[in-house]
């Protein structure tokens, strides 16, 4: 089986990891330092990463990071 993994960027990291964890039955891995969370499902892990709103999400980015609905 092949694993996959996800990196989400998020504002609130707790919130999220909240969700994610009801939503989707994840279990969670390990914390990686104060701004990461690991969190596992089926063949999936997923990398939260708590991330401001407003900063760019790369370095060319015209379009800065935003969290409003999409």
């Amino acid at each position: 089986m092949i694993k996959v993994y996800i990196s989400i960027d998020v504002a609130d990291l707790k919130q999220a990891e909240t969700f994610y964890i009801g939503a989707l039955g994840c279990i969670k891995l390990r914390d990686q330092g104060a701004d990461m969370v690991v969190l596992s499902t089926e063949n999936c892990e997923l990398y939260l990463q708590e991330k401001a709103a407003g900063k760019n999400p790369f370095k060319t980015s015209v379009t800065p990071r935003n969290y409003d609905r999409h």
